[in-house]
């Protein structure tokens, strides 16, 4: 009662009045100015949370003109397009859709053929690989097998016969002169005769060796003789002398086309190169000769000229095709001094032309028997007729 009394008469009082209402105004004001301060906004990513990182950091579009792939070219929209008859579009969308579908059928090709390389190439390295140990594992047992034939060759040496006496004779001799070169024969010295004799035979068998004629039992034989450094072919220094001086010839003249009778200075030589082409011919028939496939590759590999009339023929042909270019025909006069043995030459391919259709002439062979080397063939007259040739 006495509060009540206190606060009607503090109300009461205008002074009170008065000071409580400026309280509630101060309070007001704080309240007004706290509330109306901004607040500043926050600038990147909200608190708490991670960056984001890019999936892909290259761009997505590598080729923009890829995206014309993805035009729509269903049936349902060259439909639509026919009904609106946008026939032109809908003829070009036809064939965009068959053009995609060939080109994803042609796509799945190629990466099919890629996985397939890919698997080749994974099972070419492995093979390669069982190929090198198995190179290495062979060079090991080659050398396990060379041992064992050097051991059995020292043992068959060893044992009493007449090879092996021959043999130790050969090997002092080598040991006295250093080489094993012996002559043929030699009538003198009845017991080197033998031995060279001996030696002769030995070459002679293991030709025949090579030929496939015989067979060889012994292998340590020739082993043994090959160490000594024997020569199989008896001439075989004597031909790399003529090939050697055939080389320089090519270098000196242009061409291996060496005079076989009328030069004393390569007069050897020719007739070496005459010897070739003879064994060549035998090669080349099946018959057995002097000449192995080796030389061949060899003289081929310096143009040698096998077949010289063919070759003389055709460079003649040439000077030919070069004359009805210049004169515009193939008509070369009777006497043409610039080129006379031409002219002579085209005057013989008419009269071997009135052979070839005369049936009383031999195509073969001439009057006195021999070949005849200037023959006309029906391969000749077409390419003679080709250049407009007179007959």
């Amino acid at each position: 009662e006495d509060d009540d009394n206190n606060k009607r008469a503090i109300g009461s009082d205008p002074d009170d009045q008065q000071k409580t209402n400026d309280v509630k105004m101060d309070n007001e004001a704080d309240e007004t100015e706290t509330t109306s301060i901004p607040t500043k906004k926050r600038i990147g990513r909200p608190p708490g949370q991670r960056p984001l990182k890019r999936a892909n950091l290259k761009p997505k579009v590598d080729d923009p003109g890829k995206d014309m792939s993805n035009l729509r070219c269903s049936n349902e929209f060259i439909r639509y397009l026919k009904k609106k008859k946008r026939h032109d579009l809908s003829a070009a969308y036809s064939e965009l859709q068959e053009a995609k579908e060939e080109r994803d059928l042609a796509e799945q090709y190629v990466k099919d053929k890629k996985e397939e390389v890919e698997k080749i190439r994974a099972k070419l390295q492995l093979v390669e690989e069982e190929l090198e140990e198995g190179e290495s594992h062979l060079e090991k047992e080659e050398e396990c097998f060379q041992g064992a034939l050097n051991v059995i060759t020292e043992l068959e040496l060893q044992r009493p016969g007449s090879w092996n006496e021959h043999y130790h004779k050969l090997v002092a001799y080598k040991e006295e002169h250093g080489h094993i070169n012996l002559p043929t024969r030699h009538r003198d010295d009845k017991e080197f005769d033998h031995l060279c004799v001996w030696v002769n035979r030995q070459k002679s068998q293991y030709k025949q060796y090579q030929y496939g004629e015989t067979k060889n039992e012994r292998p340590w034989r020739i082993t043994a003789l090959e160490k000594l450094g024997i020569e199989w072919e008896v001439r075989s220094g004597l031909w790399d002398k003529h090939y050697k001086e055939l080389v320089a010839y090519k270098s000196q003249h242009g061409n291996c086309m060496v005079p076989t009778r009328t030069s004393k200075e390569y007069k050897d030589l020719g007739l070496w190169v005459t010897v070739q082409r003879e064994e060549g011919r035998k090669h080349m028939e099946g018959k057995k000769g002097t000449i192995n496939q080796e030389r061949i590759d060899l003289l081929n590999k310096i143009g040698f000229v096998w077949n010289v009339t063919k070759f003389q023929w055709q460079e003649m042909y040439e000077k030919l095709l070069t004359f009805s270019s210049e004169e515009g025909h193939a008509n070369v006069p009777p006497v043409y001094p610039h080129d006379q043995p031409l002219s002579n030459w085209v005057s013989r391919q008419r009269k071997e032309y009135r052979d070839y259709h005369d049936k009383n002439v031999d195509h073969e062979r001439d009057s006195l028997g021999r070949l005849r080397s200037m023959r006309m063939t029906e391969e000749r007259i077409e390419l003679l007729n080709n250049i407009g040739f007179e007959w």
